[in-house]
């Protein structure tokens, strides 16, 4: 969270891929338009558009429109998953949750309850799972 720039809630509107992500330059994935639906951590908008690589061991995101996301970026935009970037579903419990830890910590509140931690295989998948469903924890 610290490492940062920007941590905001957005819904992209757009994806295309693009043959540099910015940081590491020269790589290729993916660049994304989105909605900023609430800005988290940062006194100043963010980026217009997100990069990303495409998965596979650079910790890339899928992005897809219509979908919301918890972003942690750098200051060209750049996300990854490896520093906090999910999927964000409103009114699933993990999603919630996850959002509320995140608010308390760019507070600098202590939460009162942390999220729950789950051991996951294949990211990728429940990523397009909790996209469709909604997860429970109970």
């Amino acid at each position: 969270m610290a490492d940062a720039s920007f941590i905001f809630v957005a819904q992209v509107v757009a994806s295309e891929a693009t043959d540099d992500i910015k940081e590491p330059q020269g790589w290729s994935g993916f660049a994304a338009r989105y909605r900023l639906l609430e800005l988290l951590k940062s006194d100043v908008p963010p980026p217009a558009q997100v990069y990303s690589g495409e998965g596979g061991g650079d910790c890339g995101v899928p992005l897809f429109p219509a979908i919301s996301y918890v972003f942690f970026a750098g200051p060209e935009g750049n996300i990854n998953r490896c520093s906090g970037t999910v999927i964000f579903i409103a009114g699933s419990r993990f999603s919630e949750d996850y959002l509320a830890y995140v608010r308390a910590l760019a507070g600098r509140i202590v939460p009162l309850k942390l999220p729950p931690l789950v051991v996951v295989d294949d990211w990728f998948d429940l990523e397009i799972n909790l996209a469709f469903k909604e997860f429970r924890w109970d």
